[in-house]
């Protein structure tokens, strides 16, 4: 996880404190290639911070793929649409080959924005 933090580095000053509160809530997943990590019609419920390799989304309109992004390394994939509103994704994302993920799921993203509520109500 070692890239994902010099990955947050890069964008914010990001504590050490931070980390140690944020890494409960990630897991780390290998995916094979061809293997989706959302499919179209679901939920997008995690941010997959692509750690090696790379995916692409892309939707289907008749049978004929068309691709709307490729993620490579260093970068985030999601349906931030999705993910925020908690609407079904309109593309897939899948695997191009071999490749490690990181996930933050929306679920632990909650846990811990209501864990830092409520450290800072007890300041």
């Amino acid at each position: 996880m070692a890239n994902l933090l010099k990955y947050i580095h890069s964008l914010t000053v990001f504590s050490e404190e931070s980390w140690e509160l944020l890494q409960p809530a990630l897991s780390k997943k290998q995916y094979k290639k061809n293997e989706f990590l959302r499919h179209e019609g679901h939920i997008c419920n995690s941010l997959f911070y692509i750690d090696s390799r790379y995916c692409k989304s892309y939707y289907e309109i008749d049978g004929v793929k068309k691709n709307t992004a490729f993620f490579f390394e260093n970068d985030i994939a999601t349906n931030i649409n999705s993910f925020g509103s908690g609407e079904k994704s309109e593309f897939n994302i899948v695997a191009c080959e071999p490749l490690t993920a990181v996930i933050l799921t929306n679920r632990n993203y909650l846990k811990l924005q209501n864990k830092r509520n409520r450290s800072l109500r007890n300041v």
